[in-house]
């Protein structure tokens, strides 16, 4: 059990990646069978849309866990070694404010979507599933930056002690 979780925990995102990739690959396969029989459908386009905008939010919480976030190490370069530390924990620190604000905003947004009701053209799935990807990423990348922040701490009272 113990191994699950910490296996969880280094790939839940690739893994859900994954499996959208492979949930758009395969849709979108089955489209272009059922175009060439001359039968198409009419939902294919709309499943991987969401799911698209599902792996673009969950990619935040992904670069986040592996540190892949951007920044311009050129003007990181232009100042001395111990100020670096010091630009990445207020980039750490900017970067979760940036995802608890999108985070507490998409709560919002999802209220608002549910009590208007609203579904999907083709699929007819509820508007709050499609919005739900933007509270799983920004929730999901929040807890990585935290995560993060932690491990840095850690990592930094090791140092002091050893």
């Amino acid at each position: 059990m113990k191994k699950a979780i910490k296996y969880l925990d280094e790939n839940l995102e690739a893994i859900m990646l994954m499996i959208l990739l492979a949930a758009i690959s395969i849709v979108m396969f089955l489209q272009i069978i059922m175009q060439i029989a001359r039968n198409p459908l009419t939902w294919p386009e709309e499943f991987c849309r969401i799911c698209f905008v599902y792996s673009g939010f969950i990619c935040f919480a992904y670069c986040q866990k592996r540190k892949a976030a951007i920044r311009i190490d050129v003007l990181l370069n232009m100042f001395p070694k111990p100020v670096h530390k010091v630009i990445d924990v207020l980039g750490q620190i900017t970067m979760f404010a940036f995802y608890v604000f999108l985070f507490t905003e998409s709560i919002g947004l999802l209220q608002t979507t549910a009590a208007n009701g609203g579904k999907t053209s083709a699929l007819q799935i509820p508007l709050v599933i499609e919005y739900f990807a933007l509270t799983l990423g920004m929730g999901l990348a929040a807890f990585r930056s935290v995560e993060q922040f932690v491990r840095f701490l850690m990592h930094r009272k090791e140092g002091e002690q050893a």
